[in-house]
């Protein structure tokens, strides 16, 4: 290769590198929320695609704390193919046809509508609109419902 083809091919991919970073002005999940440290090894960072593009973006932190067993997985789901949370107006029981004898409950945490749902058998979960876009969402199977509240403010401190 030549100096210019060199040059030209290193300019391109800058141009994409750059193009790409701000489709998705990535929402960045902290190191360390509070009590809550993120384990470093497992940090999962991708794009989301599709035929017509890239549609969003997906990041996953696993936090933990010192003093404590167990941790929370925590999912923070951007762009347009994720699509947005739906929230309902109030708080449901449902049973379904699984008879799961699901719990959901319609909170506020820092601003945000967040829906908290408790099945028998499966771990707490907690799921925050942050952003018409974005969607945190955060489970454990030994975090009680104040404290996965109480990280999902963190972490939305830290996002804003």
């Amino acid at each position: 290769m030549n100096k210019k083809m060199n040059s030209t091919l290193a300019w391109t991919v800058l141009l994409c590198l750059v193009c790409l970073a701000s489709a998705f002005p990535a929402l960045a999940l902290p190191e360390t929320a509070g009590k809550w440290r993120s384990t470093e090894e497992y940090v999962l960072d991708f794009v989301l695609t599709a035929k017509s593009g890239d549609v969003g973006r997906w990041t996953q932190r696993i936090y933990t704390q010192a003093d404590r067993p167990g941790s929370v997985e925590v999912n923070l789901m951007e762009g347009s193919g994720p699509g947005p949370l739906r929230v309902p107006e109030k708080a449901e029981s449902y049973d379904g046809v699984i008879k799961s004898r699901a719990e959901y409950q319609v909170l506020e945490i820092a601003d945000c509508r967040a829906v908290l749902e408790r099945y028998p058998y499966l771990p707490l979960a907690l799921s925050v609109a942050v952003s018409p876009d974005a969607v945190l969402t955060l489970e454990s199977p030994v975090a009680d419902e104040k404290e996965l509240a109480g990280l999902a403010e963190k972490i939305i401190e830290n996002l804003k």
